[in-house]
Order: structure tokens, then sequence, then C-alpha cells
């Protein structure tokens, strides 16, 4: 009687850490998307009405992302 007692424990254990795992692997997807997101809001954002601050903002953050590709697609 135990021994099933501790046997339902653990598979309840590793159904919840199966549970958790899975959770933690969404929760990367959607940050993952959330960047891919922003980045190509930064790559399609029309400069031309921004002021220059703005401007240099964006210039520096579109070579940032480009930069990060080119790092990763030669790796």
């Amino acid at each position: 009687m135990i021994a099933r007692a501790h046997e339902s424990v653990a598979n309840e254990s590793k159904r919840q850490n199966d549970i958790f795992d899975l959770e933690a692997r969404s929760l990367d997807r959607i940050a993952e998307t959330g960047e891919r997101n922003a980045q190509v809001f930064i790559m399609n954002k029309e400069l031309a009405n921004l002021d220059d601050d703005s401007k240099e903002y964006f210039r520096l953050k579109k070579k940032e992302i480009l930069d990060d590709l080119r790092r990763n697609s030669s790796s």
C-alpha cells in the first residue's frame, strides 16, 4: 500500500514536471515571437517623419538586428 502511494506520488510529480517543461517551452516561443515582431516593426519603421534622435535610434537598432542576423547565419 505504501509502495503504491509512493509510486502514485512519483508519477504525479513526473506529470507535473512534464507540464512545467511544456509551459517553459511555450513561454520561450512566445518570447521569441515577441522579439521577432519587434524586429520586424523596427525594420519596417518609416524614418521620414521622425526627429533626428529617433532616426538615429532606429538606424542603430536596424544595424544591430542585421549584425545579429549576419552573425547567426555564419555560425
